[in-house]
Parts: structure tokens; C-alpha cells; sequence
């Protein structure tokens, strides 16, 4: 009979045959993004670094043949390269989110402008509230999807207009906050509320003038114009100069998470033992195909009709031989946690069973992290939401610090600040908590056209996700909503 030592090992030495053409598969269809991404034709205009590790990414994929046969020490010196690269894609991605929230903030106020400039009184005139609370609670109990719940009613508090007074929004900031799961060092806790503080204010965060000057300018002008009383067309002009500036930057975040994904592949493929090209093409007849097309991509050997075609058809197949290891990665996954569920499954004191496990998690947190993380946030459970002493200090210093900055700024920029930030911060209230909110939100607007604002940017929210195709079950038209 085989012990829980043996069958570890086993279940580890398994785990090989899986992980590695997983890399090396995850590897080549990163590589399909950054070659269609429109950002790759002038990033040696905007950013230098991100040229540098663009051309040091494509430099890995065309000569990996001879970088997988490279000694051990020229192998960690490849490693140590990637770990530098990593964590200057993490500072750009936090700036990056900034540039985001400051464009939001002007996008916000300009639309709200557009829309006010534009609403015709008729419309307003034939709102009926009662239905709209309805549907909205509708949209929000049976419709949406319990993954997408947060994300959407985090859109939601974006589109409602504050009115609630400062000390209650403090409040739910602190409920929000207490939410979250955190190492309680003195580091940590510093890390987590520069990232707070950024989020509601993103131009004071650090490279946000160097990172991209050109974006970063825009985004400020754009904010400036929007502050200042508009006509319909100087708006439409506005808008577009936002639009411009929003899709280079969803250009260039694709390009920080195509790059990032390309590192923490290259790096499994590199601390592993006796990986070679072609011990990777021997995994499956397809690999080498799959190899030599992309790299083909990026050579002048064929012509642009045949790089369209393989952009098109490539992902696909690739994303059907990732499904089968990941499926079989999952099952491996599950038998070290069964073993390790069993009463007598202790091997702390077996080095080898160690240092393989340790590894294997490596591995595991390389195929699955990405940028994400760097302004995520995790929730504690239930059981354990009573904030410490320290955390509420730091929330006191936040809470300061947000109503010193909200002293300085105009109706219109506080408003549009305070909005965004619900926005972000972990969401701390359920479906009838949400609908007090809006509900209040709406009674409380004096103005019948603001009000109309307010029913106008959620319906358009519940008309993106498909509620008043799919899901509505009134019968009038819904230009009414």
C-alpha cells in the first residue's frame, strides 16, 4: 500500500507534466496580445522601460530555444531580471489605476453636464419612480449574476449623487474598510492606506506626472475643462479627447498585463529542471506548431494576411490544450489537499516533500497571479470582522486626511470624488441597504431633472447588462425609462 509520503511525491512529480507545457502554452497566447495591442507601435515614444521590457519579452520568445539551454546561473540571471521587470509593472499599473480615477472624475463630470443640457422636460414628466425602484431591485435580486453582485453595485454608487451627510459617509467607510483581510505590520498597513488614499485622489500618487506625461497632462486638462461651464459642443469636443485618452490607456494596461503574464510564465519555464524546447514540443504534436506561428508573427518571413489569420485562429486552439491541463492541475490540486486532510500527513519534517511543495506553490502562484492584485482587496470572514485598535487609528488618519482634502475643492469635484470612492472600497451593504441608499438619494434631490440624472445613469447601467431586453416584464415603452 502506498503512504501519504509516497503518494505525495508521486502527485508532485506528476504535477510536472502539467505545470510546465501550462507555462509555455499560457506563454505563446500572451504573446498574441501583445502583438495586437496598439500600444506596442509607440510605447518607444511614451515610456522607455516599457520598450525595454517589450523587446526583452519578445527577445524570450524567438530565442527561447537557446534561453531554456542556458546554464543555472545565467537562468536566475534571466529570473532576477523578470522580478525587477515585475515590480516596475506593479508601480505602472498603480499609476496607471490613478490616471483612471482621474479620468473618471472628469468623465463624470461632464456627462453629468451632457446629460443635463440634453434631458428634455418631457422626460421628466413622464418618470414613474415606484416602477423604476422595482425594476432596479429587480435588476439587483434576480438578475445579476452573485459573482458580478460587488462590481455592479459598485457602478451603481458611482452613478448616485451623495446624500447622505459627511459623518455618515465615514461611517460606511469604516465599515467598508474593516472588511478588509490584511497583515496588521506597521508595512502593510502603510501599503494599504497609500493605496486608499490614492484611490480617492490619484494625481498625488508617486510618478503620476513621469510615468506617461502626455496622459497624465490630458487627464488634468480634461478635468480642468470639465470644472468650467460648457456648451453641448464644447462637451462632444471634450468627450472625444476622453474617449482618446480612455482607450490608450486600456491599450496600455493590456500591454502591462500581457507583459506581466509573459514574465511569470518564463519564469516557471526557467526554475524548473530538464525543461527544453524540445521536451516541451515532445508534450503534444501541436506545441510546435503552436511555437513556431507565434514567433513567425513577429518576424518579417510572412506576410501580414497570414499574421491576421493565425491571430484569429491561434487563441482558440491554444485555449482548448490550457483547459485540459488546468482541469488536470485542479484534480492534482485536490488530492494534496485530500492527503493532507488525513490525520497522519505530516511532512514538515521531510526537507525533500518540503522544498517540492514550496516550489510547486511558486509555480501555482506564477500560472494564476496577475496585476490584479496590486489593488485588490480580500475580505476576512464573517466571523472576524472587528476591526483592532490599529486599524481604526489608520482609518481616523484616512477619514482626516479625506476631509482635509474635501475642504479645498469645488461642489462639483467633491461630489464626484466622494461618489468614486464608494465605488472602490469594498462594498458594505446588501441588496436593502442599496436600495435605502438610492431611494434616499433620489427623495433627497430637490431638482426633478437631477433626479431624472439620477434614474437616467443606473437605467443605462441595467440597459448594458440586458435587464430591459431580457428581464423587464412591463408593458409600455422603454424610452420611458
Amino acid at each position: 500500500m502506498i503512504n501519504n509520503k509516497d503518494s505525495l511525491e508521486v502527485i508532485l512529480n506528476n504535477s510536472f507534466k502539467e505545470t510546465v507545457p501550462l507555462a509555455f502554452l499560457k506563454f505563446l497566447n500572451s504573446f498574441i496580445k501583445i502583438y495586437d495591442n496598439e500600444s506596442l507601435t509607440f510605447i518607444d515614444d511614451i515610456n522607455i522601460d516599457l520598450y525595454e521590457m517589450s523587446n526583452f519579452a519578445i527577445n524570450l520568445l524567438v530565442n527561447l530555444e537557446d534561453i531554456l539551454d542556458e546554464n543555472t546561473e545565467e537562468k536566475l540571471h534571466k529570473v532576477e531580471t523578470i522580478i525587477n521587470y515585475k515590480m516596475k509593472l506593479e508601480e505602472m499599473y498603480r499609476v496607471l489605476s490613478s490616471y483612471n480615477t482621474e479620468l473618471y472624475i472628469a468623465s463624470h463630470i461632464i456627462n453629468d453636464k451632457y446629460n443635463e443640457l440634453s434631458l428634455d422636460d418631457k422626460d421628466v414628466d413622464s418618470l414613474d419612480y415606484d416602477l423604476f425602484f422595482e425594476e432596479c431591485f429587480l435588476f439587483i435580486s434576480d438578475y445579476i449574476d452573485k459573482n458580478d453582485f460587488e462590481n455592479v453595485i459598485h457602478q451603481l454608487l458611482r452613478n448616485i449623487p451623495i446624500r447622505i451627510t459627511r459623518n455618515k459617509y465615514y461611517e460606511y467607510i469604516e465599515k467598508s474598510i474593516s472588511q478588509i483581510k490584511i497583515d496588521e505590520s506597521d508595512e502593510s498597513l502603510k501599503a494599504l492606506f497609500d493605496l486608499l488614499k490614492e484611490q480617492f485622489i490619484g494625481n498625488n500618487t508617486k510618478g503620476y506626472d513621469d510615468f506617461l506625461p502626455d496622459i497624465s497632462t490630458t487627464i488634468e486638462n480634461s478635468k480642468n475643462k470639465a470644472l468650467q461651464k460648457l456648451s453641448i459642443d464644447e462637451i462632444k469636443s471634450l468627450w472625444k479627447e476622453i474617449e482618446s485618452v480612455n482607450d490608450n490607456l486600456l491599450n496600455i494596461g493590456n500591454l502591462l498585463f500581457s507583459l506581466y503574464d509573459i514574465f511569470n510564465y518564463t519564469a516557471v519555464l526557467l526554475m524548473q529542471k530538464n525543461v527544453s524546447l524540445e521536451s516541451l514540443f515532445n508534450s503534444h504534436v501541436a506545441y510546435k506548431d503552436f511555437y513556431l506561428s507565434i514567433s513567425s508573427i513577429f518576424s518579417e518571413e510572412i506576410e501580414s494576411q497570414e499574421k491576421e489569420l493565425l491571430i484569429e485562429t491561434l487563441p482558440d486552439l491554444i485555449d482548448k490544450h490550457i483547459e485540459i491541463l488546468q482541469n488536470k492541475l485542479v484534480k492534482i490540486n485536490n488530492e494534496i489537499i485530500k492527503i493532507y486532510e488525513e490525520e497522519d500527513a505530516n511532512f514538515d519534517n521531510n526537507e525533500i516533500i518540503v522544498n517540492r511543495l514550496e516550489n510547486y506553490q511558486i509555480v501555482l502562484a506564477c500560472l494564476n497571479s496577475n496585476l490584479d492584485y496590486v489593488i485588490s482587496y480580500y475580505n476576512r470572514t464573517k466571523n472576524d470582522l472587528a476591526a483592532t485598535d490599529n486599524i481604526k487609528s489608520q482609518i481616523r488618519k484616512l477619514v482626516n486626511y479625506i476631509d482635509n482634502e474635501l475642504k479645498t475643492m469645488n461642489n462639483q469635484l467633491r461630489k464626484a470624488r466622494m461618489q468614486n470612492f464608494l465605488g472602490v472600497i469594498p462594498l458594505a451593504m446588501d441588496k436593502g441597504e442599496f436600495m435605502n441608499y438610492l431611494i434616499n438619494a433620489v427623495e433627497m434631490t430637490s431638482s426633478d431633472k437631477n433626479k431624472a440624472l439620477i434614474l437616467d445613469n443606473i437605467g443605462k447601467i441595467m440597459d448594458y447588462y440586458g435587464f430591459f431586453d431580457k428581464a423587464c416584464s412591463c408593458n409600455h415603452d422603454h424610452k420611458d425609462h
